[in-house]
């Protein structure tokens, strides 16, 4: 009798997602457990198991289809575990019996995963130590969003013996650098992996010789790597610019009906984000399915404002270099995955219609008021700085303009406005620009803010801070005024609709009652995104802002 398998629910609040890869076949045989397909919902990609033993009589879907939870995927009669097993079945016994040969096969198929790994050139894996069993150590989920990064060291080499969670590497994702640890205790047989790889969630890194323990059986291979791998890892191909149709028989335009796209949850949400019709865009891989990298390039090469009619904002395509070493001697040197992330963030952010307004405020009280309480600070482990200051500055300003705490969702033409003040603060490192947040600022006292920016400060220029503390801003403070200037217009930090900039207070004679004073006057600008905020209030929100810092009562702050 055949059975149904229909798409179950595959965690909180997911009520669908997109068939990634259809791993079987009408006609094979399975196991149960064994994954039939690989579907991507909101988060993650994630294996689809078989219920049962039994042959599969029917596959109702295929790879880019987006189906809702309860849709039929497979017809599975039961009782068929007896008859000629498939190749993929016969595989996994064999693998069972020769565990050392199934992780060479496996590091063989997936040596086009490991970017920049050097697969094809390590040769095959060393040999098993008997009564043991070898396992491929691959790239784990980093984090949401992060697909990869670079290598910065690797930490062990062949021949060490390491325990688990031991750190194995340190790798740079877009803003930080995260230590991987070891999923499994064992001796190091072989480095797939070297400082400056870029590797992709997935890669190979190591494998581990697991010796057998005494009168128990050797922990099992490791299908697949720790948490979940992002379809990118294996089925896409690089980010295509756009361009002119592809010739026949190639991946076609997205069809007119945005529903019809092909793209995955998370390439729609991001498209949402940034006010892109995934209608202009063409996926680059397999059947035309778009990816995150096509969306990036799509508004990198100018796509938004092409389909605005260009103008003011337009963001030209990339056009051939000509070869500089002509007129001179040059160096090339290689641009770091954080790097990378600010140019593609950057260029996101210059397809938003932007408009900065200036102003300046009085801060003569509020600097010896800064001066009188930094040493207290400072033995509690905080730098009183303008910034800590500005935060506090920024969500009374937030409080009474809630548009400026918001983000703008274009497909759904929506403000989503957020009830938290979570305060990202740009912070200037060897590396480049890091930007961590700050988490509900309006329940903080200055000096546990003190305090709190002090130590995201340090971890992001020793690149420790986490993913999470990298996540979740409403709102973006920028604060060159250590470093001079006399002001600056900042860019917007996306899904935000605000950011603020300061620039260094100087002493200038100002009238007042009947005479002139010396004052100490601080630059300030605000940039705001024009679809959502009109130019009156961006005005009146930086005048708050400005006017919070001259009325800085330091007494209500709970110093």
């Amino acid at each position: 009798m055949a059975t149904r398998i229909t798409l179950p629910q595959l965690g909180e609040g997911i009520e669908a997602g997109d068939i990634v890869n259809v791993l079987v076949s009408a006609g094979d045989v399975v196991r149960k457990d064994q994954a039939l397909a690989e579907i991507e919902t909101d988060k993650a990609v994630v294996e689809f198991p078989s219920p049962d033993d039994g042959r599969i009589t029917k596959v109702s879907v295929k790879a880019g289809d987006h189906v809702k939870v309860g849709a039929l995927l497979f017809e599975l009669e039961s009782g068929a575990e007896k008859r000629e097993p498939t190749e993929s079945v016969r595989e996994g016994e064999r693998a069972a019996k020769n565990p050392s040969a199934s992780v060479a096969a496996d590091r063989e198929r997936a040596g086009s995963v490991a970017v920049g790994a050097g697969r094809s050139a390590q040769g095959p894996p060393p040999p098993v130590a008997a009564g043991g069993t070898s396992e491929v150590v691959r790239l784990p989920q980093l984090g949401e969003g992060i697909e990869g990064g670079d290598v910065l060291n690797v930490l062990v080499k062949a021949g060490d013996a390491i325990s688990k969670d031991q750190s194995i590497a340190e790798v740079e994702t877009d803003k930080a650098v995260v230590e991987v640890p070891s999923p499994v205790s064992g001796r190091v047989a072989e480095l797939l992996i070297k400082a400056g790889d870029h590797i992709k969630v997935g890669a190979d890194l190591m494998c581990v010789d697991i010796a057998a323990a005494s009168g128990t059986a050797p922990e099992a291979p490791m299908a697949a790597p720790p948490g979940p791998i992002p379809a990118a890892a294996a089925t896409e191909k690089p980010a295509a610019v756009p361009g002119p149709p592809r010739a026949p028989g190639g991946p076609q335009p997205p069809a007119a009906d945005g529903r019809q796209v092909p793209a995955g949850p998370a390439t729609r949400r991001l498209a949402r984000e940034l006010g892109v019709d995934l209608t202009r865009v063409r996926g680059s891989a397999t059947g035309g399915r778009i990816t995150i990298d096509d969306v990036k390039a799509f508004v990198r090469s100018g796509g938004m404002a092409a389909a605005a009619g260009g103008g003011a904002g337009h963001v030209p395509a990339a056009q051939p270099l000509p070869d500089f070493s002509q007129w001179g001697p040059i160096e090339r040197k290689p641009v770091s995955s954080l790097r990378r992330k600010i140019a593609d963030q950057m260029a996101v952010a210059w397809s938003a219609p932007m408009v900065t307004h200036f102003d300046e405020a009085d801060i003569t009280e509020l600097e010896a008021f800064r001066k009188q309480f930094a040493p207290r600070v400072k033995e509690a482990g905080g730098a009183l700085t303008m910034t800590t200051i500005a935060i506090k500055a920024v969500v009374e300003g937030l409080k009474e303009f809630p548009q400026l705490n918001s983000s703008f969702d274009a497909a759904r033409g929506e403000m989503i406005v957020k009830g938290y003040y979570h305060i990202s603060v740009a912070v200037d490192t060897p590396a480049g620009l890091i930007v961590p947040v700050v988490r509900d600022a309006d329940k903080k006292s200055l000096r546990e803010l003190a305090i709190e920016l002090n130590r995201l400060a340090q971890r992001a220029r020793d690149r420790k801070v986490s993913v999470e503390e990298l996540q979740g801003g409403t709102f973006t403070i920028s604060n060159l005024g250590g470093i001079g200037g006399t002001g600056f217009t900042p860019l917007l930090n996306p899904p935000q609709v605000g950011i603020l900039g300061l620039a260094r207070g100087s002493l200038r004679a100002v009238w007042r009652d009947g005479r002139f004073e010396p004052r100490l006057i601080m630059p300030l600008s605000v940039t705001y995104d024009h679809r959502v905020i009109d130019g009156a209030d961006g005005a009146r929100f930086t005048r708050r802002v400005a006017r919070a810092f001259e009325e800085f009562a330091g007494a209500l702050l709970d110093v």
